[in-house]
């Protein structure tokens, strides 16, 4: 079987719809492609499609984010929807077009810093294929959004204190088990 890799472009969306619904069960639209990979507010992904006979088979992309670290800005891409169609799974489709994708991020940066909060179907691709570095596990990331909203909503404390957080102990793993009724 021959495999085509493209950049990603607008034109892909309603394939990407299919290829998401089969790689994670959810539907989108192509509003929520545009808004993600499109209308970041940092920049627009850097990502590639490979197809196969007209079908999508796979997509890669990585997101650019502002960090301030020691005071010093850094642009960090984040690693995001690495996506093998079913159908081509075990073919190397992913080291592929993450091989590509990570090649065209520094030809337009010089330089390159990933960050990828990864599944246990990519964990072996990145830490054994594209050489990142395992540093640990996290159980949770964030609250989802309208659960932060109704939280500040029917709280007669308006403001919110961020708190850095530099080491996942018992009292946040505590946090999220107490909190995981609303995941349900």
């Amino acid at each position: 079987m021959s495999y085509e890799i493209k950049k990603l472009d607008q034109s892909h969306f309603d394939n990407l719809i299919e290829l998401y619904h089969d790689c994670f069960s959810k539907k989108v639209t192509q509003k929520y492609f545009r808004w993600k990979y499109m209308e970041c507010p940092y920049g627009k992904v850097i990502g590639f499609t490979m197809h196969s006979d007209n079908n999508l088979a796979g997509f890669y992309g990585i997101l650019p984010e502002k960090y301030l670290i020691s005071n010093e800005k850094f642009k960090i891409y984040q690693s995001m929807d690495t996506m093998t169609h079913s159908s081509h799974m075990k073919k190397g489709i992913f080291t592929k077009l993450a091989k590509v994708t990570y090649d065209e991020a520094i030809k337009n940066d010089n330089t390159l810093n990933i960050l990828a909060f990864v599944g246990l179907n990519s964990f072996p691709g990145f830490v054994r294929k594209l050489d990142f570095t395992h540093v640990g596990e996290v159980k949770k990331i964030y609250l989802l959004s309208f659960i932060l909203k109704i939280i500040c909503l029917v709280s007669s404390n308006k403001s919110l204190e961020f708190v850095r957080v530099s080491n996942f102990d018992e009292i946040i793993d505590n946090y999220f088990k107490n909190k995981d009724r609303y995941y349900k």
